[in-house]
């Protein structure tokens, strides 16, 4: 079965950042990319009617109309399984520990990230 590593970000720059980087790093998998939750959503049930086993979402967490959370939220009610990894800058130090207690989030990566410490957070969230 082939496995989907997922990125959503609603800056079209941060976006085209992480295709690049994912696309140097994870050439194995099928790659998404989504500008948003709902066009995020709709890129998952593509996935599964595809039957391609989504595995990791890297997206950010602040973003209009809809914040990452209520993506993790989605995803995890689908398949616990699926990793998430947060990029933000603007996530609070407090929320973080009760989503990852809560494993509605797995890792968390402050922008601007460092390319080597994100791919290798995927990584780790993947084996």
């Amino acid at each position: 079965m082939e496995a989907a590593i997922l990125a959503v970000d609603d800056d079209i720059m941060v976006l085209n950042a992480l295709r690049m980087q994912l696309e140097r790093n994870f050439k194995e998998y099928v790659l998404e990319f989504a500008q948003n939750v709902d066009e995020a959503i709709e890129v998952i049930d593509q996935l599964r009617g595809n039957s391609i086993k989504l595995i990791v979402i890297v997206s950010d967490w602040v973003m209009p109309l809809k914040n990452g959370d209520v993506l993790a939220k989605y995803v995890k009610s689908i398949d616990e399984n699926v990793k998430v990894v947060v990029l933000s800058g603007k996530l609070e130090e407090s929320k973080v520990e009760s989503y990852i207690t809560s494993n509605t989030i797995d890792k968390v990566i402050m922008k601007p990230w460092d390319e080597a410490n994100l791919m290798d957070t995927i990584k780790s969230v993947i084996a």
